[in-house]
């Protein structure tokens, strides 16, 4: 960023997401339900323009993330290749592992992170679920 840095704050029943802001782009508030992004320069530079429509996505999924969240369904395709959610007590609070049997000999064993909630509806389908979209998709 050429400028003062500053960000945008989506918060929603399923958490609260700060988003960056480019010091080219301006974001205002008309009212309680919109807001509205735009480009200082008017859309007369290509950073400006492709920073306008950054930040606007960024914006879009952060509101979409704290309000519905974001879900991948994996399968698992292959003879003998099954999951499971196996949960641990750990020290400070209670751990889940994802657990895969992909044909090695041993087990991988995955420990999900902070913010993400993994089920196995079958042994062969996986659904992550979370509120960053970009966090379910690097755990997918």
């Amino acid at each position: 960023a050429f400028g003062t840095p500053h960000r945008v704050v989506v918060n929603g029943p399923l958490g609260e997401i700060a988003v960056p802001v480019h010091s080219f782009v301006d974001v205002a508030q008309p009212d309680a339900e919109t807001l509205q992004v735009s480009a200082k320069c008017g859309g007369t530079t290509r950073l400006g323009k492709t920073m306008w429509g950054t930040t606007k996505s960024y914006i879009a999924n952060a509101v979409r993330g704290v309000s519905q969240g974001f879900r991948k369904d994996l399968e698992l395709q292959g003879v003998g290749f099954r999951a499971r959610i196996e949960k641990a007590d750990g020290a400070l609070y209670p751990v889940e592992t994802l657990v895969l049997r992909l044909g090695f000999t041993n087990e991988l064993q995955l420990p999900v992170p902070p913010g993400i909630e993994i089920s196995c509806p079958t042994q062969t389908t996986i659904a992550v679920f979370g509120f960053r979209k970009r966090q379910v998709e690097m755990v997918a």
